[in-house]
């Protein structure tokens, strides 16, 4: 429909407002995909601190020396 030339005639708010959604649907659902992803991960215990870190969920890790060494 874009690619026609009824919609080269049309003025530029109709076309804002016509791309705008579109494109706010699709960049919606790669939010929604990588949030998705996101809780997967957390729930199956991945996270980007390892255990001895004594990591705080929000915080990051609280042992900074043990970070370093690794």
């Amino acid at each position: 429909y874009t690619q026609t030339v009824e919609f080269e005639e049309l003025g530029f708010l109709y076309k804002f407002f016509y791309i705008y959604p579109t494109f706010a649907c699709f960049r919606l659902r790669m939010f929604i995909g990588m949030g998705l992803a996101e809780c997967v991960c957390q729930m199956s215990g991945l996270g980007a601190y390892p255990v001895c870190c004594q990591p705080v969920p929000g915080l990051g890790p609280r042992d900074y020396k043990t970070v370093e060494k690794l």
